[in-house]
């Protein structure tokens, strides 16, 4: 009996410590992480929209300088030195070279050293055309415009009949910014410039590449026409 007994109460106890052992905890509060996360998505969705804001204006800055560099170069010689601020306000600078204070001057922004430089390029100033995208170039090697400058500063000498520093210019223009506007220009102007020196192989290999890499390109469409 007493052996009963105690096989009873050893069952009761076991049982007992089960039954405790699968008592449910208490649940994690998860909601300090949810929001964490939720917050983190936030600005991840405010730096996205952020980012693609920056990609479009720089998309419309590009297509303004474009256009205002078309139509400087197609205006008439006395037209060549009017330049669209980017106001949209008309600015003319001298067609001889009378340096003025303001001129002797450093410019204070990327954007108008920029202006400045290419004015002196559509006036036919070449040489401080050359020495403005030199400088730009200089203190501006990563600026948005560093591939147009390049392009530029080729055509500044090309335009002095120095078409070896011409080549190089244009040649920098497609390597280093091969995704600019500029880029199948160059490689057009590039073939110009070699065959000037006679170096027919290299300005046909400089087509090839133009009509290869930049297909729907005006410049690569302006060879069809030819």
């Amino acid at each position: 009996m007493f052996r009963h007994l105690g096989i009873l109460l050893f069952s009761g106890l076991l049982l007992t410590g089960l039954t405790g052992c699968l008592t449910p905890r208490p649940a994690v509060d998860l909601s300090p992480i949810e929001r964490d996360l939720a917050a983190l998505r936030q600005a991840q969705q405010q730096l996205a929209e952020r980012v693609d804001g920056q990609e479009t204006k720089l998309a419309n800055l590009e297509e303004r300088l474009q256009a205002q560099e078309e139509r400087t170069l197609a205006s008439a010689p006395e037209e060549a030195t009017k330049m669209v601020t980017s106001a949209g306000e008309m600015t003319s600078f001298p067609a001889t070279i009378t340096p003025s204070p303001a001129d002797k001057e450093e410019p204070d922004s990327a954007a108008e050293l920029y202006r400045q430089s290419f004015s002196h390029y559509a006036a036919g100033r070449f040489a401080r055309g050359v020495d403005g995208f030199q400088n730009f170039l200089r203190h501006y090697p990563e600026h948005e415009y560093a591939g147009h400058a390049e392009y530029w500063l080729g055509e500044c000498f090309y335009s002095q009949k120095r078409y070896e520093e011409a080549v190089a210019a244009f040649k920098r223009a497609v390597e280093n910014h091969p995704k600019g506007s500029k880029a199948p220009d160059a490689l057009l102007k590039m073939s110009e410039a070699l065959k000037q020196l006679g170096n027919t192989q290299h300005a046909d290999a400089a087509l090839q590449a133009l009509s290869s890499r930049y297909p729907d390109s005006r410049a690569a469409h302006s060879l069809n026409r030819n």
